[in-house]
């Protein structure tokens, strides 16, 4: 698992100006930074991981379907036939054991298992890797083998795969769905269980730091928090411990996890425009 170890080898490599701070308390998820460090909530980020169904493949045009003239018979092709059944012929002697197929005896000492020598429990597909499964990526399709960049939001992703998006916010906020549904392309979102982020991230749950994530992964951040905060002001996040954060300039660690910039929330004055369309819910006498 990546913890603040990690991330500061990175940066190092990367020549970016960045500090480790220690904690007084434990976190138990990154809106917790804020009170931790004396902080406003403005300069304390959190990126969370929503679970996204992609939008299912169209249906075909029925009016592009193949339409032969009455003269066309096609006869059926004998090279496209399927081949008979393959037999196997016996020896005397050898006949399969019952509920086996014939050649299939498994050789003595050697039957047949599930688990895997390195570790028990784990099937042959499983990574040996911490945290790569590939039950997740079969079931969900893991944001590793996604074709999807970064750049390429609102497209929905590849029919019948989900896949996970990072939304970078000030401790504390959570965007509504529907609006990071759409920013996506995506049919339906959900906060991503705790397991799967874990598994694809490599830090732990509800302490994700928006660096060294998935390239493929998707990855947003409220524009307010681009456009509202200076470029020499530092910013803090998790570093997937609970007693460690990360303290680095914005503008940074913006240029750095190359986050997409979102209207991930209504502007004052939408939502003041909204309530003054809707007029009094009460009959003024």
């Amino acid at each position: 698992m990546k913890d603040a170890l990690t991330i500061h080898r990175a940066l190092l490599g990367w020549e970016a100006a960045h500090k480790i701070v220690r904690l007084p308390v434990a976190l138990a998820h990154a809106d917790e930074l804020p009170k931790a460090l004396a902080l406003p909530a403005d300069h304390c980020l959190v990126t969370r991981v929503y679970s996204c169904d992609p939008n299912p493949s169209p249906s075909p045009n029925p009016r592009l379907a193949l339409e032969l003239e009455p003269s066309l018979d096609l006869a059926p092709n004998p090279r496209l036939a399927p081949d008979p059944e393959p037999r196997l012929d016996l020896e005397p002697g050898l006949e399969p054991k019952p509920g086996l197929e014939p050649g299939l005896e498994p050789k003595p000492g050697l039957e047949p298992s599930l688990e895997s020598e390195s570790e028990p429990g784990r099937g042959r597909d499983s990574d040996s890797r911490p945290g790569r499964g590939l039950g997740y990526v079969r079931a969900h399709g893991s944001a590793r083998i996604l074709d999807r960049s970064r750049g390429g939001l609102g497209d929905g992703g590849r029919p019948g795969r989900a896949f996970l998006v990072g939304v970078i916010v000030a401790a504390g906020e959570r965007p509504p769905l529907d609006v990071v549904r759409r920013a996506v392309g995506a049919e339906i979102v959900r906060p991503a269980r705790p397991g799967v982020v874990n598994a694809v991230t490599e830090y732990a749950a509800g302490l994700v730091c928006p660096l060294l994530l998935p390239d493929d992964m998707p990855l947003l951040i409220d524009r307010r928090v681009v456009d509202g905060l200076p470029a020499d002001d530092v910013v803090y996040t998790a570093t997937g411990e609970a007693s460690t954060a990360l303290g680095i300039r914005g503008r940074t660690l913006y240029d750095l996890c190359g986050a997409k910039p979102a209207d991930l929330f209504p502007s004052p004055s939408a939502t003041t425009a909204r309530a003054n369309a809707q007029g009094p819910r009460h009959q003024v006498a």
